[in-house]
């Protein structure tokens, strides 16, 4: 009896413990497709990874509206090589790398889809080549030839529904890089440079207007101080010629110029004075001596 109950409590532990296995691998399964998302650098790595992700996601988006829009009794190639398609390229999307476009172009031709690698694979191919934005028009392909080689009316459901998760989500890496940058060691210390002056006509006549204040208030300056110094050294001879007649009669802007100019002349009239009686008195010893030698 007791050797029947732990064999029945250690199956019922050993269930207990698969139970959780399952679930949690299955968890694991759920969630590995949204963890294995691509690291991307930059814009440019974005548009590279999604414009090669939504070339590959499109072909099957058309692929299904394709075999939606046959009889399934005579589209069993077609549905099996969809499938093949989805289980190569599709399933594990969101790995780090994707599939090479040769690859997706070689499964196509081998699996009765060559209409659809020539006619949307290639065109799409082309476009990313010419690098063409990301958008709408990037996935705006003229799907015709299809349609006639058909003769059936193609929705474009899948077709729609992909292209605008594509182009969303990669817009939504564009407005992730768009995020201001952290600060770091590198833009801590930036140096701006000094913005361009621009002067008006109003900026050059004020400017030139305070020059010539400043040139009047330094000349004014100079003056007044000049004129105290020669009038404190001139003190005595100013009271002297203030009653001079010809200081008085010269007129002149600054008043201690005439000053200087009529001590200029007195002093010339001193001088030729001196000369005059030095001449005198030359020739009134050379009388002397003559007065002398006939004595």
């Amino acid at each position: 009896m007791d050797l029947d109950f732990l064999t029945s409590l250690s199956n019922r532990i050993i269930m207990k413990k698969y139970k959780y296995a399952i679930l949690f691998f299955l968890l694991v399964g759920l969630f590995k497709p949204a963890m294995a998302q691509p690291t991307l650098k930059d814009s440019t790595a974005a548009y590279h990874y999604w414009a090669q992700r939504g070339i590959i996601e499109m072909v099957y988006a058309y692929m299904n509206d394709y075999t939606e829009a046959l009889d399934e009794s005579k589209s069993i190639e077609e549905h099996t090589g969809k499938k093949k398609y989805e289980i190569a390229f599709i399933n594990e999307i969101n790995k780090d790398t994707l599939p090479d476009f040769t690859t997706v172009s070689a499964l196509l031709k081998a699996n009765n889809w060559t209409g659809t690698e020539k006619n949307i694979l290639q065109p799409l191919i082309a476009n990313y080549k010419k690098s063409m934005p990301l958008n709408a028009e990037f996935f705006d392909l003229n799907r015709s030839e299809s349609k006639k080689a058909t003769a059936i009316e193609i929705k474009t459901v899948n077709w729609d529904k992909t292209q605008s998760e594509i182009i969303a989500k990669y817009q939504k890496s564009l407005v992730s890089f768009a995020k201001a940058p952290k600060p770091s060691v590198e833009n801590t210390f930036q140096f701006n440079e000094p913005s361009k002056i621009f002067i008006t006509s109003r900026m050059i006549i004020l400017y030139t207007m305070l020059v010539l204040i400043g040139v009047l208030i330094g000349a004014s300056f100079v003056f007044f101080f000049s004129r105290s110094k020669i009038y404190s050294i001139l003190s005595e001879e100013r009271v002297y010629y203030l009653d001079y007649p010809p200081l008085k009669t010269e007129k002149s802007i600054f008043h201690f110029i005439t000053l200087f100019h009529i001590l200029k002349r007195r002093k010339d009239s001193y001088k030729k004075h001196n000369l005059d009686l030095k001449k005198e008195i030359e020739t009134l010893e050379l009388e002397n001596t003559e007065l002398k030698q006939k004595l």
